[in-house]
C-alpha cells in the first residue's frame, strides 16, 4: 500500500473535529464514529500531532502509535483508551482537565 505523504496534513486540512464536544439531535457526539475510524485504522498510525481535541469522547479508542504532540485534550474523555510506547505525548495541551484518565498514563503525561 502506497501513503500519500503529505496524507496527515491533507487530513489536517479537510477534517475539522472542533468543537468535539457537540452533540447531534439525540444527544450524541457529532463526530466521534469519524474521529475514532481515524486513529483506530490499524494500516495507517494517526498523526494528529496539534489537533483540536478538547472534549473529544476518545473512550474505547485505539491511540497506540499515534502522534499527539501539542494535541489539545482539554475535557477530551479517555475512558478505557489504549496506547503504547509509541504514542507520542510531546507537550499535549489540557491534560489538567481530560477526563476518566487511568492512573498509570497520568504518570506518564506527568501529571
Amino acid at each position: 500500500m502506497t501513503v500519500d505523504p503529505n496524507l496527515d496534513e491533507q487530513l489536517r486540512q479537510i477534517l475539522s473535529f472542533y468543537p468535539c464536544g457537540d452533540l447531534d439531535e439525540n444527544g450524541k457526539p457529532k463526530n466521534r464514529d469519524l474521529l475514532l475510524r481515524l486513529i483506530d485504522n490499524s494500516h495507517y498510525q494517526a498523526n494528529l500531532s496539534g489537533a483540536n481535541l478538547s472534549g473529544a469522547d476518545l473512550s474505547g479508542a485505539n491511540l497506540s502509535g499515534t502522534e499527539l504532540s501539542r494535541a489539545n485534550l482539554s475535557g477530551a474523555n479517555l475512558k478505557n483508551m489504549t496506547w503504547n510506547d509509541e504514542t507520542t505525548w510531546d507537550k499535549v495541551k489540557g491534560v489538567e482537565t481530560v477526563i476518566n484518565v487511568s492512573e498509570e498514563l497520568k504518570m506518564q503525561l506527568g501529571t
